[in-house]
């Protein structure tokens, strides 16, 4: 399951750690296997963080300090680490306890899928060192840093770059119906217009509207 995306367990020093890390702690813990991730979890975090920094560093030149942070905080945020986790196999192989289990099973997106993610991660590094590590993330994690605006719903994405930044107050749509049967909407910021989309719904104009103020925040000041 592990290796299907390059990573050979037997070149691991320590190799154990990666099942420790996706271990947690409501296991019954029994037996030898007296360990949880969340002490990987510290570790991971931070590499993840470093590596999200340096392939934003190199793929967006253009970025200020600003736009580069909250591209790092959509690649690190919870709900896109949880869905690497499941996209990668880590969620079938980990062990939880049964009521833990029956709590998280149906909810694709929590936070302890994302939390293991990092755990992992965390292992990996301890046991292969920086190089190899960064060569798997590129496997599993650079299409979501060079790809971004469309690893989530812009219209969520962009809300959350408004949040960081203020009060969502400062954000609405003004969508209406145009003549030949389509949807126009705007995006406003501070009553300024910042995206404008096209679609057959308001739905999809919506979305259109808040990729159009994303691109414009690629390339201008926000």
């Amino acid at each position: 399951m592990l290796e299907r995306n390059g990573l050979d367990i037997k070149k691991i020093r320590r190799p154990e750690f990666v099942f420790k890390s996706l271990t947690h702690k409501s296991f019954d813990q029994s037996d030898h296997f007296k360990f949880n991730y969340e002490y990987l979890e510290f570790l991971g975090d931070a590499v993840l963080e470093f590596y999200t920094s340096d392939r934003i560093f190199q793929n967006f030149p253009k970025y200020t300090e600003g736009e580069a942070t909250r591209h790092r905080q959509m690649i690190v945020s919870n709900e896109n680490l949880a869905k690497i986790a499941h996209k990668i196999g880590l969620v079938e192989i980990a062990r939880f306890g049964k009521k833990v289990f029956e709590e998280i099973k149906n909810i694709p997106n929590s936070k302890v899928f994302s939390d293991m993610f990092e755990s992992f991660i965390g292992a990996l590094y301890f046991g292969l060192g920086i190089g190899p590590t960064f060569q798997y993330l590129d496997s599993v994690l650079l299409d979501s840093v060079l790809n971004v605006i469309d690893s989530k719903d812009p219209k969520s994405y962009f809300q959350e770059i408004i949040q960081a930044n203020g009060n969502l107050s400062r954000l609405r749509y003004v969508t209406v119906a145009q003549n030949n049967g389509e949807f126009k909407s705007e995006l406003l910021v501070d009553q300024k217009v910042f995206g404008v989309g096209y679609g057959h719904s308001k739905k999809q104009a919506e979305k259109a509207a808040a990729i159009s103020a994303l691109k414009k925040m690629e390339t201008s000041n926000f």
